[in-house]
């Protein structure tokens, strides 16, 4: 691992260490909800190992964390960003599934290729 990713995965380490230690749960606890040994969660906690995406969102799920406190994304809107439009939208359980989907892309590439998808299928008519 290079060093920025060894940096990376150690802070999400710490993350996870944290959100498990506020749950109060035990890393043999935890381990065994995530069908893995406590050893692995040690590595993943101490950046050791690298931490599969789908593993992290297991994790994320199981902590009742979101993906974006345990990224240590900033909740505060950067400086020029527009507002956002769909603050006070009701989201259909569907629609909050393909939010779901767009976010767990690992890259702006496929994100962007997400939505070239979505852009090609047909409308619904406006009424």
């Amino acid at each position: 691992m290079d060093q920025e990713r060894a940096a990376k995965s150690s802070k999400i380490g710490e993350s996870i260490r944290r959100a498990r230690k506020s749950k109060g749960i035990g890393q043999s606890d935890l381990a065994k909800q995530l069908d893995i040994s406590f050893q692995m969660l040690q590595k993943y906690e101490q950046g050791v190992s690298p931490l599969p995406s789908d593993r992290l969102l297991e994790i994320s799920e199981v902590l009742k964390v979101s993906l974006d406190d345990m990224l240590q994304i900033p909740k505060v809107r950067r400086q020029g960003a527009a507002p956002n439009p769909f603050k006070m939208v009701a989201v259909l359980p569907e629609e909050g599934r393909l939010i779901e989907l767009y976010r767990g892309l690992m890259s702006a590439g496929a994100q962007k290729v997400f939505m070239n998808l979505l852009e090609l299928l047909p409308k619904k008519e406006k009424r």
